[in-house]
């Protein structure tokens, strides 16, 4: 999450192997749903299922609210339990009113999650019951055993696109914008060098400080480096965008949506296995242009 020739044999085992993890697999879904099943007679929980396999119930309406599309941001309170024994197992903190914060349909979500996110509204609350299948799966977690079943308890309290975010960024702080140019990258001039200097063009190679950072102020990045603009692919095309046109000695403030910067996989950090920058996440880099060499 696989005289007789050797390979055929080693096929035959591959094949037999496949079968019975497919075996286990559909065990597990019929256990996990007679185990929902069963706890729903029990709770007396009025839920319905989807074809996936999620069982959900919403125990708040809100009529006016938007449902989630893929790339907004959802705040959230959550709490999760076992259904085995009602243990609560993590929540947000409800009582501090410190929502979690996530980027809809992006890769950091269990599949049962995104699944019940889809089906609310803001201002609404569900109690979702997700087969392992749609959670955590043969490998479970550090509170959950193997192909558990797992419930969240959620409250969607606000859904925000990356354009409402950006703008309630730039509002909050107060932020003068220069220009917004076709991909949503939004640039202000911070400082502007008088006279004659080298400009920065598409091709250019050119040496830049620059900070990166969320929209909540957390630094992901920084410091000063060199780049081929002509060829660095491994750089986000909003700060390539925002960078043409300065002069050696300017100052500028960018901030762009995902679709010009990290998109739906986010940039994830490869030993803690934790995103330094969210997918779907919107980016602010002000940058200072040290040199041009081209």
């Amino acid at each position: 999450m696989k005289k007789i020739p050797y390979f055929l044999l080693f096929g035959l085992s591959l094949g037999l192997s496949s079968c019975i993890k497919d075996t286990t697999a559909e065990d597990k879904k019929q256990e996990n749903d007679d185990e929902i099943r069963a706890y729903i007679a029990r709770k007396n929980i009025p839920a319905k299922k989807t074809e996936s396999g999620l069982y959900y119930v919403v125990t708040q309406t809100a009529s006016g609210g938007r449902t989630p599309v893929v790339g907004d941001q959802v705040t959230l309170h959550y709490i999760i339990s076992r259904i085995s024994d009602d243990v609560i197992i993590d929540s947000t903190q409800v009582a501090k009113n410190k929502p979690l914060l996530i980027s809809f349909g992006g890769t950091n979500l269990i599949p049962g999650l995104t699944e019940g996110i889809s089906l609310l509204r803001e201002g609404e609350k569900a109690t979702l019951l997700i087969p392992a299948h749609l959670a955590y799966g043969d490998a479970g977690s550090a509170a959950l055993l193997p192909y558990a079943v797992v419930r969240y308890d959620v409250s969607v309290l606000k859904v925000r696109s990356e354009e409402e975010q950006i703008v309630e960024y730039t509002n909050t702080k107060n932020l003068k914008i220069d220009k917004k140019t076709e991909s949503g990258l939004r640039f202000t001039q911070l400082l502007k060098v008088e006279g004659v200097a080298d400009t920065v063009k598409a091709t250019s190679t050119v040496s830049v400080k620059y900070t990166g950072k969320l929209l909540d102020d957390t630094q992901f990045d920084s410091g000063t480096a060199p780049f081929n603009l002509g060829t660095a692919n491994s750089v986000v095309k909003g700060f390539l965008e925002g960078l043409v046109g300065l002069r050696v000695g300017d100052k500028a403030r960018l901030i762009f949506p995902s679709s010009i910067a990290y998109g739906k996989d986010g940039r994830l950090n490869e030993t803690t296995r934790k995103y330094t920058i969210p997918p779907y996440s919107p980016l602010v880099f002000e940058v200072e242009i040290i040199s041009v060499t081209k």
